[in-house]
């Protein structure tokens, strides 16, 4: 998983030299003022969601500042949605299948519409399954 997470974020950021999530952390230039004295830049930000909305509901006002600020932002959707309904669980065969795409799409255009909003470049859907509760690549 932390490979492929790796591998999302250099190509979110176009960042060829990304050698570990640690070094990412050190660089970033929020670990090196004072929180209350941070103000967003330009550059490329990559926003990791476990779900479609995670980046709205989340962070979805900073995004628009780093955006305000100049930034160039990259939202990368972890999982595609298709299992976010409960009422699916009763469904078999075609008919979930077909439940299931529609989650997907009406997930990947409220995504699209939301980063519209808040000025997102970018967005990758990634999909990691998930088996018995643990993600799967």
């Amino acid at each position: 998983m932390k490979t492929l997470l790796k591998k999302w974020l250099v190509e979110a950021v176009a960042h060829k030299k990304l050698r570990s999530f640690e070094a990412l952390l050190r660089t970033a230039a929020i670990y090196s003022q004072s929180i209350s004295l941070y103000e967003p830049e330009g550059g490329k930000v990559a926003v990791l969601a476990p779900h479609m909305d995670d980046e709205t509901l989340g962070c979805g006002g900073t995004i628009a500042r780093h955006v305000r600020a100049g930034a160039s932002v990259t939202t990368i959707f972890l999982t595609d949605g298709r299992h976010g309904s409960v009422t699916n669980a009763a469904l078999w065969g075609q008919e979930r299948a077909r439940e299931e795409e529609t989650l997907v799409t009406t997930g990947k255009e409220e995504a699209r519409r939301a980063g519209d909003v808040l000025g997102v470049q970018a967005a990758r859907h990634r999909s990691v399954a998930r088996v018995g509760g643990v993600s799967r690549c």
